[in-house]
């Protein structure tokens, strides 16, 4: 990196009449995604003021649960100098948010540049339902046919905040979608009803399950 220089032999400029703010040079583009478990490079930066050159610039890296990151060698990035790369092991899913900051030192202004890069942690794991208790799979003509309870768990997504769509689909090629509280359908016909439960995470990652009863006269 450029070689330092003590604060106090720093000359403060008094021109108002200056207001560009420093350049942020050899930061990495926003929007990429990544693998959870995998590794995110923070990457050098340099900074680039043609009016004040002893502008300094630092980084900090949030996690999505916007607590501040550390790298793998437990250093915690905050406002850290960007004379080297940090590696952070992406543990969680969702948006982590890599900051450089970059001010003037030498000018009462003191013009600021944030560079803001988000790296996108994305959860594409399908959520997990099971029927339970689906043990009828034949019925008659007439009878009522209730719809197995759906058990549901995903791993991220909290079970109360998972979608849970119920319908079935009778002989005739009709679709029929349960409401809250409906789980029941009076069969008037012979044929396979289709009992389905689509289920969706926070992310719209989804799991479709079936269950089939057979009607007779």
């Amino acid at each position: 990196g450029a070689e330092s220089v003590p604060a106090r032999r720093r000359p403060v400029h008094q021109n108002s009449e200056h207001k560009t703010a420093p350049d942020i040079g050899s930061a990495p583009d926003s929007g990429c995604q990544a693998v959870r478990r995998s590794h995110l490079e923070v990457y050098p930066a340099t900074v680039n003021d043609t009016f004040s050159p002893w502008s300094e610039v630092t980084v900090t890296v949030l996690n999505p649960d916007n607590t501040v990151a550390t790298d793998v060698n437990g250093t915690k990035l905050e406002n850290m100098p960007t004379d080297k790369s940090y590696f952070v092991e992406l543990s969680q899913y969702g948006n982590y948010k890599v900051t450089y900051n970059a001010v003037e030192t030498n000018w009462v202004s003191q013009n600021k540049l944030v560079l803001i890069n988000t790296i996108f942690v994305v959860d594409g794991i399908r959520p997990q339902a099971v029927f339970l208790n689906a043990v009828q799979t034949t019925g008659k003509v007439g009878d009522t046919l209730v719809m197995p309870d759906v058990a549901v768990r995903d791993n991220v997504t909290p079970v109360e905040k998972i979608s849970v769509q119920r319908g079935v689909l009778c002989p005739n090629g009709k679709y029929w979608r349960f409401d809250d509280g409906e789980n029941a359908i009076k069969c008037s016909q012979e044929g396979d009803y289709v009992f389905s439960a689509y289920v969706y995470d926070e992310r719209g990652n989804y799991t479709v399950i079936r269950h089939t009863i057979t009607v007779t006269k």
